[in-house]
């Protein structure tokens, strides 16, 4: 009686993004097969058991010979000297590829993907991958008897490369990131819409006008990525240099040697940890330690025995002064690794503020009633100033770049209806291409914009509110407040001679009276409040006016996809169709609601420069339109100030409030963040898309060459389980195998199986970044007629793979030449699926308009042809697949199939 054969099967699960639970996606398909088994009642699988391995890396090696030489990567760390001079950074923030890489003739996605691993190749650190096997048995009966197939489920885990950590300030670093970095995406879509014109070009001057709109628009990117964030920390070290003046005299000598004394034990103990090899080098660091307490003791103690504080104040603002010049070179020495050019710009920005202070300071100081040791408040409100028309020149400037792009922009589209080559498809990606780089950009500039105006608002009142009347001050004769308050604000009064922006943009009428009894407190922060107005300008309320009108546009949307998020779906309700049209209209609005956005902040933008400018030239400070003045965009920012802080008075409150803000926004964060860092380019030696091609090239090493005993390949397919973004990295990795040579993992006569679930490959990716995924549409027909995808894969890049599943159709095989196609991956079948209130995933092959696509498909009712399979799975959501039986039933048909 002869014996049924056994199979072995390595399944590899990739989960989707919003950082699940490390292994939890394994442990799901464990969990999937367990419950339901298999489709028929002649097997199933009893039980599985897991352990944890611990797999060697190596990043992907790139063959020179595969698609011509591989990109050269750039200077992996300049030296300081060509980083502080590099003010044009030389294209080092931008999407380039080798002259000689041949790959970005055809393949983009391929060029894109080498450019990253080149950098990373040299500097990979070979951190072992802990991931987890879990192991079980497939039991089938046959007429000889049970037979038991081996399944081994593995997880390729990555969200960990961009986990959002639960700390406030964790929240709001990642908040910072997601801003500066998304307008990045836009960047990337139109410098390899430039790359592909200049490669392939379908009209005249296609190339030279797509170099014009991309370098214009990096030009916007860097004044918004470089300066802003630049200058913003030249303000923020002013305004902390305001805080020890703030202090009571006598307690200003203690806290100055503290710190003193600290910055000089962290300098020794750095010498010591990096330099001294000594074995005595912990005794001397303790020497040391007792050595600076004696001292300060001796200094406190000799300070107070003769009644005097000079000293306190000396080595007060020493320190202080020294460790925020010291903090501030190295966050933009170390910011300039991720934005280049933030080191010379902030340099030369730091030597203008000091030059102002320098001849400014005394003057202002010697033109207020300040008392002995008050002075250093004085001269940094001179340097806030300076640093504060740094601001305003870089956001000048940014207008003016935008306005370049945009006439760049138009040019092109008049050019484009000129195109030869399928002219169609030419402008359907130029379109998308435009709309991904504008709207990423006014999203990135507006929520920047608001968040930074607002939090300095909050911080301005919430200092307000803590404050006390210091000895001295001048309050007015009906106010009676508490002496001895913390009081950070420069004690400004009418008269003085405030430099600058002050009179030319406030005017010191606007904040204090003409004659006394005033506050002079009072009337500094009015000024502040004014400042923060101003920088908002009088087209604030116009762009909030704008930003909700979009919102109010999509909020039908928002509210189907948290209903359908909610609650429980049935995979044949009868409103699957209903839902499917719904979340496929919801997009539409979603791009509406975009351009609406960008043409609000673009209106705002200029008016609020038409409005400043008047104001300097005439002097009335009313504005333009005195109903639409920065007086009513001041108003809005308090009233934001006080919903973020509602009953907040002091910093534990406040930060309190803030956390519980923030621990709502992190699940959120942590989707975008994933896409995000997946589409980041710096820093170039360890992006996060090299680590996660490394660990899958690693786990699929290890899958590929594990051997049987007699020699030969344990295991007779790999199946691919993947969700989401899961499903994006599986087909790019799969992709850029096929296409660059890629030696290791050899995959050549593997049987590898594909199964996507939610995949935004299409509605999100190929939408969003068309030259980059030009792959996933490619036979789309816009009008240009649409050419088959397998014939002319094959023909071009003379894939070799295993042969396509064709199993019996019962249906026409409308797929058999659609894009994306399973030979591009080398897989020799791809199975889709796919929910009708998916808003993430939706169809591969089959259209928004094709008949019944949101309808319920059975598993023995599947559109299917040449290695594609694709079925809705009725009603449902993005979140939903991972407890549904359709599920259970295609991984059990993967696994089993011959």
């Amino acid at each position: 009686m002869p014996n049924e054969r056994v199979t072995r099967t390595a399944i590899i699960a990739v989960h989707g993004v919003g950082s699940p639970p490390r292994f939890d996606t394994a442990r799901g398909i464990a969990d999937l097969l367990t419950q339901y088994g298999c489709a028929s009642a002649a097997c199933s699988y009893p039980s599985f058991s897991e352990q944890f391995i611990k797999i060697p890396t190596s990043p992907l090696v790139i063959p020179p010979e595969a698609g011509g030489k591989a990109a050269q990567p750039q200077e992996r760390a300049p030296r300081f000297s060509k980083r502080i001079s590099g003010f044009t950074v030389e294209g080092r923030d931008r999407t380039t590829f080798a002259p000689d890489d041949i790959t970005s003739d055809m393949d983009l996605d391929v060029a894109f993907m080498r450019d990253q691993l080149v950098g990373y190749e040299a500097r990979s650190r070979r951190v072992p991958y802990n991931t987890i096997e879990i192991c079980g048995a497939r039991v089938r009966d046959t007429p000889h008897g049970q037979v038991e197939d081996e399944v081994h489920i593995y997880e390729m885990h990555w969200a960990d490369l961009s986990r959002i950590g639960t700390g406030v300030l964790s929240v709001i670093g990642a908040l910072y990131q997601l801003t500066l970095h998304i307008a990045h995406l836009g960047r990337k879509t139109l410098d390899l819409a430039s790359a592909a014109a200049m490669r392939r070009p379908k009209s005249d001057n296609e190339a030279e006008l797509w170099s014009k709109v991309s370098f214009w628009h990096a030009w916007v990117l860097r004044f918004f990525t470089v300066g802003v964030p630049v200058f913003s920390m030249l303000l923020l070290g002013c305004v902390i240099l305001f805080l020890p003046d703030a202090l009571a005299p006598r307690k200003r000598l203690v806290i100055g040697v503290v710190l003193l004394e600290l910055a000089l034990l962290i300098g020794i103990g750095l010498r010591a940890y990096f330099r001294d090899r000594a074995r005595n080098a912990a005794g001397k660091l303790i020497g040391f330690i007792l050595a600076f307490a004696a001292a300060g003791i001796a200094a406190v103690v000799f300070s107070a025995s003769i009644g005097g504080n000079s000293l306190g104040v000396v080595l007060l603002n020493t320190a202080s002064i020294g460790l925020v010049l010291l903090a501030y070179l190295v966050i933009i020495n170390r910011y300039d690794s991720v934005a280049p050019g933030a080191l010379p710009w902030g340099a030369a920005g730091l030597v203008v503020m000091l030059a102002g202070m320098a001849y400014w300071g005394p003057r202002f100081v010697r033109g207020t009633s300040a008392e002995e040791g008050e002075g250093l408040r004085y001269v940094a409100f001179v340097g806030f100033q300076f640093s504060y028309i740094l601001l305003m020149i870089v956001w000048l400037l940014i207008w003016f770049a935008a306005v370049a792009t945009i006439v760049s922009a138009f040019r092109l589209r008049r050019s484009l209806r000129h195109a030869t080559i399928r002219p169609n498809e030419t402008r359907v990606r130029s379109k998308r291409a435009m709309w991904t780089a504008k709207v990423t950009l006014a999203m990135a500039l507006f929520g920047l914009l608001i968040t930074a105006l607002v939090g300095y608002e909050s911080v301005t009142i919430l200092a307000w509110r803590m404050h006390g009347t210091p000895v001295g001050a001048t309050t007015s004769a009906n106010r009676a407040e508490p002496e001895g308050g913390f009081n950070i604000f420069p004690l400004v009064r009418q008269g003085q001679p405030l430099p600058l922006i002050a009179k030319a943009l406030v005017g010191t009428e606007t904040t204090c009276p003409v004659t006394a009894p005033y506050d002079a407190a009072a009337c500094s922060k009015r000024f502040f409040q004014a400042l923060i107005a101003q920088s908002g300008t009088a087209g604030l309320p116009i762009a909030l006016a704008f930003a909700g009108l979009s919102l109010l546009l999509i909020s039908w949307f928002i509210v189907l996809v948290a209903v359908t998020s909610v609650r429980e779906p049935k995979s044949q309700s009868v409103y699957a169709q209903n839902v499917g049209a719904w979340v496929t209209d919801g997009f539409r609005w979603l791009h509406a609601a975009g351009s609406v956005l960008v043409m609000g902040l673009a209106f705002a933008l200029s008016y609020g420069l038409v409005d400043t400018t008047y104001k300097l030239i005439t002097g009335n400070l009313t504005g333009f339109l005195p109903g639409m003045s920065t007086d009513r965009a001041g108003d809005t920012l308090v009233w934001l100030a006080i919903a973020l802080l509602a009953s907040s008075a002091t910093l534990a409150a406040a930060r309190v409030r803030v956390a519980l803000i923030a621990s709502r926004a992190r699940p959120a964060l942590g989707i975008l963040l994933d896409v995000d860092n997946y589409l980041r380019e710096s820093p170039q030696d360890a992006t996060p898309r090299a680590t996660i091609m490394e660990r899958f090239g690693s786990l699929m090493e290890h899958v590929v060459t594990r051997k049987a005993r007699d020699g030969s390949r344990y295991f007779d397919r790999i199946l691919i389980v993947s969700h989401s973004q899961g499903t994006v990295i599986a087909a790019d990795f799969l992709r850029f195998l096929t296409l660059a040579g890629v030696k290791s993992p050899n995959l050549a006569g593997v049987d590898v199986r594909l199964l996507t679930m939610g995949s935004p490959l299409r509605q999100l990716y190929s939408v969003h970044f068309p030259h980059l995924y030009d792959w996933v549409d490619g036979t789309d027909d816009h009008g240009d007629g649409g050419k088959p995808d397998d014939d002319s894969a094959a023909a071009a890049r003379s894939i070799v793979g295993p042969p396509l599943i064709a199993p019996p159709l019962t249906i026409a095989p409308v797929l058999n030449e659609l894009s994306p196609s399973p030979r591009w991956l080398r897989v020799s079948q791809w199975v889709n699926l796919f929910t009708a209130g998916d808003y993430v995933g939706r169809p591969l092959w089959q259209r928004d308009d094709t008949p019944n696509v949101w309808k319920y498909d059975p598993h023995d009712k599947a559109i299917m042809g040449n290695g594609r399979r694709e079925r809705c799975l009725g009603d449902g959501t993005h979140t939903r697949y991972w407890t549904s039986l359709d599920v259970a039933e295609e991984i059990d048909d993967l696994i089993a199939a011959p």
